[in-house]
This record gives structure tokens, C-alpha cells and sequence, in this order.
């Protein structure tokens, strides 16, 4: 399924809702997302960076641990989320936030070089 979150640190643009876990471009343009997470120590995690839903952009796996960046370009109103699979178990608490999502506006599309 989706991965939720708990916690927003910065959201500028108001692209990301911690509800559904879906990032929502505010402008079209390049973006960086970072993908970070820890699971139970022997267990695998398997994820993926998604566009739109459907459009796999990157994954990853790992055991207890696995992390992922990718450079898109997306349209406004375009969505990236991070897919779970069902048997990923991560090991983030109240007190200790291990899963980290961060989305980075690189150069809006207005911008040309």
C-alpha cells in the first residue's frame, strides 16, 4: 500500500498531504525526491518512488534498511508517492521517525537555461 506519515516538517508549496501520503506538484519542473527507510533488522523492505500512481520512477529494497533518489520531470497537479510492499515492515515509533520522503523543487519549468 501507500506509505503514511505521521510528522511534516516543511511543506512550502503545500505539495505534500501527510493524509494520503501523496505529493502533489504546486508548478511544473524538475524535482528530486529522497527515499529513506528502516525496517525490522531481518526483515526485507521493498519500496518505490511512484508517479501518478502507476509510473515507477525508482525502486528499492534492502534488508532492515533501504534507501532511493530519483530526478523527474513532472507537470503541475502531477502526484509521487512511495509504494510498500504488503510485507515490508518498518520499525518507525513516536519517538523515533527512522522514514524520511523528501521532495525538492530543482528548477521550476518557467526557468530556462
Amino acid at each position: 500500500g501507500w506509505l503514511p506519515y505521521t510528522k511534516l516538517n516543511i511543506n512550502l508549496g503545500d505539495g505534500m498531504d501527510i493524509d494520503t501520503g501523496r505529493f502533489t506538484a504546486p508548478v511544473s519542473g524538475v524535482y528530486l525526491f529522497l527515499l529513506n527507510v528502516y525496517g525490522a533488522p531481518r526483515d526485507a523492505v521493498v519500496l518505490s518512488i511512484r508517479a501518478n500512481e502507476f509510473q515507477e520512477l525508482a525502486s528499492c529494497s534492502g534488508v532492515g534498511k533501504a534507501s532511493q533518489s530519483v530526478v523527474v520531470d513532472l507537470d503541475k497537479d502531477d502526484t509521487v508517492a512511495v509504494f510498500v510492499n504488503d510485507k515490508s515492515k518498518l520499525v518507525d515509533t513516536d519517538n523515533n521517525k527512522f522514514t524520511h520522503f523528501l521532495g525538492i523543487l530543482l528548477r521550476p519549468k518557467t526557468v530556462r537555461f
